[in-house]
C-alpha cells in the first residue's frame, strides 16, 4: 500500500501540474498514447526513445553448434518467465533456453516445477546477473533473444540491446515493443501470450541461419540510426536550449 499510495500520488501531482511542464517526455509512443488517454492532448508532449548503452557491432555473430534462446531481466511472472519456458519446451530438444536474472527461492522452485511438467527441466540454464560482458556473450551465443513480457513494457531496452549485437528478438506485442521490434525485419512480433506462435518464430530462426544475418544486420542498424547515445543526447540538449530560449 505505501508504494501503491506515492505512485498514485504522483500520478494525481502530473494530472493536476501537466500544463505547467514546458515538456513532457515519454520513452515510446505506447507511454504519450496512455499519458494522453489519462489526462488529454499536451501539446509540449513528446517522444524520445532511449538509447542503446552497448556499442553497435560490427557484424551478426556466427552460428554456434549449440542452439539456444536467452532470457534477460527481472525473473517475475510479469515479464513472462513462465511463457520463456512454454516456448523452449515446444523447440527442438537441442535447443537450451538460459535466463539471466535474479530469481528468489520460490521463483526458482516455480520455474524447475514449470520446466519439469512441460519436459524442459534439462534444457533450462538459471545463470544468475552478469555483468556487462557476461550479458553480451551469452546474447551473441544465442540464436534468439526472446522477449516474452506480459505487462505493457514501457519499451524493453533488453531488446536494443539484443539488436545492437546483431542477435534478432521475438517478442510479445506489448507496450512499446513495437518502436523499437519490426517484425520480419529485425525480428518476429507476435501476440500476447501467444507461446505456440513465438516458438513457431523461433523455429524459423533455427532453420535459416541466412535470415538470421540478415535481421541481424538490419537490427544494428536500427539501433545506429535511431537509438544511438549521441542522437538521444543531441535531442535531449535541444530540448533545455529551447526552454533557455
Amino acid at each position: 500500500m505505501p508504494a501503491g499510495w506515492a505512485f498514485y500520488s504522483r500520478v494525481q501531482y502530473i494530472r493536476r501540474n501537466a500544463s505547467r511542464f514546458t515538456r513532457i517526455l515519454a520513452n515510446s509512443h505506447y507511454v504519450a498514447s496512455r499519458f494522453v488517454q489519462s489526462i488529454g492532448p499536451q501539446e509540449h508532449l513528446e517522444v524520445l526513445h532511449y538509447f542503446s548503452p552497448v556499442e553497435v557491432g560490427t557484424s551478426p555473430p556466427s552460428a554456434t553448434s549449440s542452439p539456444s534462446v536467452l532470457f534477460v531481466g527481472r525473473v517475475r511472472e510479469a515479464k513472462g518467465i513462465l511463457p520463456f519456458i512454454d516456448v523452449v519446451s515446444r523447440l527442438p530438444k537441442n535447443v537450451r533456453g538460459t535466463i539471466v536474472g535474479d530469481p528468489d527461492d520460490a521463483m526458482r522452485r516455480l520455474i524447475r516445477d514449470e520446466a519439469d511438467q512441460r519436459g524442459c527441466l534439462n534444457r533450462i540454464e538459471m545463470s544468475g546477473w552478469r555483468d556487462r560482458k557476461g550479458v553480451a556473450d551469452l546474447v551473441q551465443a544465442a540464436t534468439a533473444v526472446i522477449f516474452p513480457s506480459l505487462w505493457a513494457e514501457p519499451f524493453g531496452i533488453v531488446g536494443i540491446e539484443a539488436m545492437a549485437r546483431g542477435v534478432p528478438v521475438v517478442g510479445f506485442n506489448v507496450g512499446g515493443v513495437r518502436d523499437w521490434l519490426e517484425d520480419e525485419k529485425t525480428g518476429y512480433l507476435v501476440g500476447r501470450n501467444d507461446t505456440a506462435a513465438m516458438s513457431n518464430r523461433v523455429k524459423v530462426l533455427l532453420d535459416d541461419s541466412e535470415l538470421r544475418k540478415r535481421m541481424g544486420l538490419a537490427g544494428m542498424e536500427k539501433v545506429r540510426r535511431e537509438f544511438g547515445r549521441e542522437k538521444h543526447l543531441e535531442r535531449l540538449l535541444a530540448l533545455y536550449r529551447e526552454r533557455g530560449e
